[in-house]
């Protein structure tokens, strides 16, 4: 089912998909929702993922004013060849401890804050680049677990240095950073 509240899209049943759509009210996947996105944009207000399943690709979030794109609860999110960029706040952020985000070469760029955050969550990223953005590129606090998966053999994998005010591109609030060389984690 799907439904207009407000200013939003709400998705509430399972096997929901969009191709080639541009969402400008922002949406949110209620619990037991399932979305399947393909070639779509969204932008002014984020995509929220509660206790439901998101699947992107080739797919742009951005001018969000907050964050780009929000998982919490028991929800889970795959983003593949995806962009998330210019959002006022966290490109995506991971929020509770069953929350999780797979990230495939995606381009995660000019966030006003963090370019992935996982807060008690778990992302991984497989490919892709994270850059520009006014924070850390990659931060994850209170046992949020980030995996840099080994590069494939001819797949860019970047997580660049110039993420804004920081001294390096990741950082680690009693948390976990894997698969990013010790040397380039800021322990805070």
């Amino acid at each position: 089912m799907l439904v207009v509240a407000g200013s939003k899209l709400v998705v509430e049943s399972e096997g929901v998909c969009f191709e080639s759509m541009h969402l400008a009210t922002g949406m949110y996947i209620c619990e037991g929702g399932s979305l399947t996105m393909t070639k779509c944009t969204s932008t002014g207000d984020r995509i929220r993922v509660k206790g439901a399943s998101l699947v992107m690709e080739d797919s742009r979030v951005f001018g969000c004013s907050g964050h780009g794109m929000q998982c919490e609860g028991e929800g889970d999110v795959k983003l593949t060849r995806c962009t998330v960029e210019d959002n006022g706040s966290v490109g995506i952020l991971i929020y509770g401890e069953h929350a999780s985000a797979e990230l495939v070469d995606c381009v995660i760029r000019k966030n006003g804050s963090c370019g992935v955050l996982a807060n008690l969550g778990m992302i991984m990223l497989r490919g892709g680049t994270i850059s520009e953005n006014v924070s850390y590129g990659v931060h994850a606090l209170n046992s949020g677990t980030v995996t840099v998966a080994k590069a494939e053999e001819g797949k860019p994998q970047t997580v660049s240095k110039d993420n804004g005010n920081c001294r390096d591109w990741s950082t680690l609030e009693d948390g976990e950073i894997i698969g990013i060389p010790q040397e380039k984690i800021v322990t805070t």
